[in-house]
């Protein structure tokens, strides 16, 4: 499938192969997961002429990448990568030019404009700049869709997961983001922290600078939020909470490398703590997944925020491969 794939990408693969590859596509997330990161891999080998990169996956794919297609490039990517202890942050910042070349296959191209689709996979973070000069920097595990061009009366996004944006202002040209959750985020220029994942029950919207409009999916005003500023919708009670933020660091300092937890189940620490570091959990029958966790953390890994746990006897664990599992404490 590999093959099928790289030709996809490289505009080569005929109509019976991009069915293949569509259905396979459709069989698992694991494998919409894996093609989102040969997609990224792809955009970098495109652009790089860096002969010494040892990453097997880059090298595979520049032997299906002519020297005239790296010449013609279509995307300006800069990559940053840092590692601190257990957590590896990949930071990329793309910008769009775009080519002639490009043709019609499966999501690409409508009157010229492309969608573009960028994801950041468990234990990865990244920064993007929209084609308006917009910054997005996205939490682990989260997907953004977005036109090489905005046009029409709205800037439109899609979204999923958590990011904080820093959106140009242009009140006669608002940005609509549309979440999982049947919630619309409308900002004209502003910054503020967005968690939507679909599979969290709740959404949460913190503002940090400038107003920021909450609406249903047939654009009924749901709340205006002011400066510092938060909303949560908790879909299990069906519940709208808002409040005044007085440290929104427990909010956005994932940003800045702090994983912080205040007075969180268990049950969210274990999902935040999978997206952070790109590991799964097994919990143990009977575990008590209501009890919570005040904590925060800079450059600890994974075991280290484990043994924590286990001195204070919230947890047992054990760890194989990239897999943890969870007991009852002694």
């Amino acid at each position: 499938m590999n093959k099928v794939i790289y030709k996809y990408l490289n505009n080569n693969a005929n109509l019976q192969e991009k069915k293949l590859l569509l259905k396979w596509l459709n069989e698992s997330q694991e494998n919409k997961i894996k093609f989102s990161r040969i997609k990224q891999l792809h955009s970098f080998a495109l652009l790089t002429d860096d002969e010494e990169l040892t990453n097997p996956d880059i090298s595979f794919l520049k032997n299906y990448i002519t020297k005239k297609e790296r010449g013609n490039r279509i995307f300006w990517l800069a990559i940053r990568y840092s590692a601190a202890a257990a957590i590896v942050a990949i930071i990329f910042t793309i910008g769009l030019k775009i080519g002639t070349r490009l043709e019609k296959p499966l999501n690409i191209i409508a009157d010229g404009i492309v969608h573009m689709e960028y994801s950041t996979p468990y234990g990865v973070k990244g920064k993007i700049v929209l084609p308006d000069s917009s910054v997005v920097w996205l939490n682990s595990g989260s997907t953004i869709g977005f036109p090489s061009k905005f046009t029409g009366d709205s800037r439109n996004i899609s979204f999923n997961g958590e990011a904080y944006f820093d959106v140009k202002k242009d009140s006669t040209f608002p940005m609509k983001i549309n979440t999982p959750h049947n919630f619309n985020v409308v900002v004209t220029g502003t910054s503020f922290n967005l968690h939507s994942y679909r599979e969290d029950p709740f959404f949460s919207l913190y503002l940090s600078k400038g107003k920021v409009n909450i609406q249903d999916k047939k654009g009924n005003l749901i709340h205006m939020l002011k400066e510092d500023e938060s909303i949560q919708y908790n879909f299990c009670a069906k519940e709208i909470k808002t409040k005044k933020t007085i440290e929104p660091i427990s909010i956005v300092g994932w940003k800045n490398g702090w994983l912080i937890f205040d007075e969180e189940e268990l049950k969210s620490v274990f999902r935040k703590m999978e997206r952070w570091y790109g590991v799964s959990f097994k919990i143990s029958s009977h575990f008590n997944l209501n009890n919570k966790l005040t904590a925060k953390f800079r450059e600890e890994s994974v075991s280290q925020v484990l043994d924590l746990m286990k001195k204070i006897s919230l947890i047992d664990y054990s760890i194989k491969d990239s897999i943890v599992f969870i007991r009852i404490p002694e």
